[in-house]
């Protein structure tokens, strides 16, 4: 399982960026990418969403890098007004 404070942009500074974002309660989710698999977990009010890769994908869970054979695949968001956030992973035929 992936720490998702450690995850967000593979920062060696994740405690340092989310007091920064811990100071803004407007903040409703943060969405990175370059990680190759889909993710998603919530960190106290913040949902955090990793976006699969339109290439490659990799084997989540693994220590060691490994190709998936998962199709790529893009996020959509939808960013509502009252601050929810609808989401969808989508998959592409290669």
């Amino acid at each position: 399982v992936v720490d998702g404070a450690k995850a967000v942009l593979g920062t060696k500074n994740s405690d340092d960026f989310f007091d920064i974002v811990d100071k803004h309660s407007h903040v409703k989710g943060i969405v990175f990418g370059h990680i190759h698999q889909e993710f998603f977990s919530i960190r106290k009010t913040i949902s955090l969403f990793g976006s699969p890769s339109t290439g490659l994908q990799f084997t989540p869970g693994t220590k060691e890098v490994a190709i998936s054979n998962e199709s790529p695949a893009y996020r959509i968001l939808n960013l509502h007004s009252d601050g929810k956030i609808e989401t969808e992973v989508v998959r592409v035929s290669q």
